[in-house]
């Protein structure tokens, strides 16, 4: 990590340490102790006034807190408490002032949430903003990582910031891939580690790539090995034998054998909802897996899956997002694929048909031969 890197790191360590202590700073407050010395870490004379320059005064009335220049580059920025929060009248007035002044970037902050806008949009102010970073005083590091972009002296001064608000979105991105990673791969895991009887969550993540149930890229979340090279070795060691993995080579004559009681994954999607699921043939046990998400809607015909959906909400085993979905809080077994299907598409379906595996193959190629 770079030195300037780790000074900012070093920080905000040290600005969520203090607000432990005084956990809703005011303005003046958010601007001495956490605006003004981020400023500085990254680069910014805070003592020039030619650079950072403070409460101009425009004909209106209103005054940005700080307007900072960087070469031929500026920007605004409205502080407020912690205690007042941000509303809809501050994006308003620190756009109208940024546009009005011909200044692209404004932002918006109280210290532990900041937002910036780009004055090159139109439409609604809130609209224009771009960027949002917040201060988790738990794990401030990615917070320092984004900041340490944000506040880049130089960048500002070659005029690189419109790529910096792309890498930081792509950061915080990551992040969300790896956290969900997280939660959709951790079950899985846990579920080999219990039915194989393996005694490390490592060799059951060894064993879970080598079955073909997570990624590698999944694997490496799970173990915090992002960044480092990976090695074949670590993939098998400790695997047991029992499970193996259907493999894209393999014939569709072997399915039904090759599922036996290895539990096979397959995925449905329909609409805006994606679904995975476990198999095990031998069992007959269908489980759509934590994580898994419905459709909003239930069909009016389909009276069942209403009532089976209204009493996953009850038991807390279905949440309802913001955008009407549903997902799945953990994992839930079903007696069939097609009951299965049903909950998550709001309507009949045959889910021998809908559910593929990684191969696109139907879970029809995995169904248990009548005897």
């Amino acid at each position: 990590m770079p030195q300037a890197a780790e000074t900012v790191q070093q920080t905000v360590r040290e600005i969520a340490g203090w607000l432990t202590t005084v956990p809703n700073p005011g303005e003046a407050v958010v601007r001495q102790a956490i605006v003004l010395r981020l400023l500085q870490v990254c680069g910014f004379d805070i003592w020039n006034p030619h650079i950072v320059i403070p409460e101009e005064t425009d004909k209106a009335g209103f005054r940005p807190d700080l307007r900072l220049v960087a070469g031929e580059h500026e920007f605004v920025l409205e502080l407020k408490g912690m205690n007042v929060g941000i509303h809809e009248k501050d994006y308003s007035q620190v756009a109208s002032y940024a546009g009005q002044k011909g200044i692209r970037w404004a932002m918006l902050t109280d210290g532990r949430v900041w937002v910036v806008l780009d004055e090159h949009l139109k439409g609604p102010y809130r609209e224009r903003a771009v960027l949002k970073l917040e201060l988790d005083q738990q794990d401030a590091a990615p917070f320092a990582e984004d900041v340490s972009l944000l506040f880049d002296e130089q960048r500002w001064r070659s005029g690189a910031f419109e790529e910096a608000v792309r890498q930081i979105r792509a950061q915080q991105q990551r992040r969300q891939d790896v956290a969900q990673m997280l939660r959709e791969y951790r079950p899985v895991v846990e579920e080999v580690q219990r039915e194989y009887g393996i005694s490390t969550f490592e060799q059951a993540v060894a064993a879970a790539v080598k079955m073909g149930l997570i990624t590698e890229a999944g694997r490496e979340s799970l173990l915090g090995l992002s960044g480092r090279p990976y090695r074949q070795d670590e993939a098998t060691s400790g695997a047991p034998e029992k499970p193996r993995l259907i493999r894209k080579d393999s014939k569709r004559k072997d399915s039904k054998r090759a599922a036996g009681k290895s539990p096979v994954v397959f995925s449905y999607q329909v609409g805006e909802a994606t679904a995975r699921a476990w198999y095990v043939s031998a069992s007959g046990r269908w489980i759509v897996k934590s994580g898994s998400t419905a459709v909003s809607e239930v069909k009016s015909y389909a009276r069942g899956v209403a009532n089976s959906r209204s009493n996953l909400l009850a038991a807390g085993k279905l949440e309802r997002l913001d955008d009407g979905r549903l997902r799945f809080t953990q994992d839930v077994e079903y007696p069939s694929p097609s009951a299965a299907a049903g909950d998550i598409s709001g309507g009949a379906r045959n889910g021998w048909d809908v559910w593929k595996d990684e191969d696109g193959r139907s879970a029809q190629d995995y169904r248990a031969q009548q005897s």
